[in-house]
């Protein structure tokens, strides 16, 4: 992908319309192969990674949530609502890449001009749960466990980017949590995503 880059820098101007053309495509695979690579080695460190269980505060974890995305929310002219979250007892570090996944698909599925995601999150019987709520095309509720397993897309590449294992990687981080992943959705109607998490123990001493 390198030397094709390359080459396209340094030569693009000497090809006919087809060699660009194919140069573009030759680029934009690469590009392809590269963000599941990584995706595959994101998916796969999840469970040799040592988690480091701890108080998390799911409002400090949404602000850096908002600056990992801050770049396609302007971009989109995008408003991320968040209410108040409460602390959960998790790997600080593996909750702000599930939720960063969350909002970055809510986003994704959202065409048009100014999308709007809502965070927010409710609790019963000692867990949480943080629902990632989008206004976009929405999914069958027959195809939810579909999108759910990874390595599963309903839609080209061309349309809506990805690799399919956003959600995969929320789901493995929800379950090492002891938590689960869950979705409401239809078509038309939008998504909800809802990561459910153990609530942060109260101590005891």
């Amino acid at each position: 992908m390198g030397f094709a880059q390359l080459l396209h820098r340094r030569n693009a101007e000497q090809l006919d319309d087809d060699g660009r053309l194919l140069l573009s495509e030759v680029i934009a695979g690469g590009t392809t192969l590269a963000t599941l690579i990584r995706n595959l080695l994101e998916f796969s460190e999840l469970g040799r990674a040592q988690r480091q269980p701890g108080p998390v505060s799911l409002d400090a974890l949404m602000q850096k949530v908002r600056a990992r995305l801050a770049a396609p929310l302007a971009a989109r002219y995008a408003a991320l609502m968040v209410d108040t979250l409460p602390v959960v007892e998790g790997d600080a570090v593996m909750l702000e890449q599930a939720l960063v996944n969350l909002v970055d698909n809510a986003l994704k599925f959202q065409p048009g001009a100014t999308p709007t995601v809502q965070v927010r999150a409710e609790a019963a019987n000692g867990f949480v749960e943080i629902e990632v709520i989008d206004r976009g095309i929405g999914i069958a509720p027959s195809h939810l466990p579909q999108v759910l397993e990874g390595f599963r897309r309903l839609h080209k590449a061309e349309d809506y980017p990805g690799t399919g294992l956003g959600l995969a990687l929320c789901r493995k981080v929800a379950r090492l949590h002891g938590g689960e992943l869950l979705a409401r959705s239809a078509p038309g109607s939008g998504s909800t995503f809802i990561l459910r998490l153990p609530l942060m123990r109260a101590s005891t001493t």
